[in-house]
């Protein structure tokens, strides 16, 4: 992001703070395993009918999966229609211990839609 001029250079650290304090906030949920197993980031998932869906974060573990999918805008009821998807797609494949999150990282803000 800094690269790309997404970010300035005097808010890097502000930024860098900011990520590190979410990263710590999600850990303490549980979305950072430290063995990383489970873990899988960004993955595609596809639906019935061909269309590919990417979440942010999925941890599938002893038969329950978690769904977190990042935003660093405001909430919207898209986001949420977003993460049912994602969580349909795994209740497709057989699971039925599914939770699905939005984690506005920002804010602080951790939603859970399913």
């Amino acid at each position: 992001a800094l690269d790309s001029g997404e970010i300035a250079s005097g808010d890097l650290m502000q930024v860098r703070e900011m990520l590190e304090s979410a990263v710590a906030d999600g850990a303490a949920q549980g979305w950072f395993p430290e063995d990383g197993e489970g873990v899988m980031r960004e993955i595609s998932l596809m639906k019935v009918g061909g269309e590919v869906l990417r979440p942010d974060r999925v941890i599938v573990r002893d038969g329950s999966v978690v769904v977190i999918d990042y935003k660093f805008g405001e909430p919207s009821s898209r986001y949420e229609d977003q993460v049912r998807q994602y969580a349909d797609v795994f209740r497709e494949m057989g699971y039925s211990h599914v939770s699905a999150w939005l984690w506005y990282i920002p804010k602080g803000v951790k939603q859970q839609v399913v």
